[in-house]
């Protein structure tokens, strides 16, 4: 099977990877995007800017690892912008999603 970028960069970098699926992430977080907090349109699809996407949390590039412990909703647009950031709110996500582990 086939797996996406984000789980081939992450192999890559020899991180953990779980077989992460967007359309799991995006109805977990109910099609809102963890960055900016306004809805995702399900219609919308690559390249439109506002559709939705996988942001990690903690950026495969910073040691964050590909799971769904690490992983949020996202317009495309967003998380462009966020690039290879860790934002301290989404930090104290991340520590909510993973018990305070980080």
């Amino acid at each position: 099977m086939p797996r996406g970028a984000a789980s081939q960069r992450a192999a890559r970098l020899g991180a953990f990877v779980e077989n992460v699926d967007t359309g799991t992430v995006l109805n977990r977080d109910g099609w809102s995007c963890g960055i900016c907090g306004m809805e995702i349109d399900p219609k919308l699809r690559h390249p439109n800017r506002r559709a939705g996407t996988i942001d990690h949390i903690i950026p495969l590039s910073q040691g964050g690892q590909h799971h769904y412990g690490n992983v949020q909703a996202a317009h495309y647009s967003c998380n462009s912008a966020k690039g290879n950031r860790t934002r301290p709110e989404d930090l104290a996500k991340y520590k909510r999603m993973n018990g305070d582990a980080v």
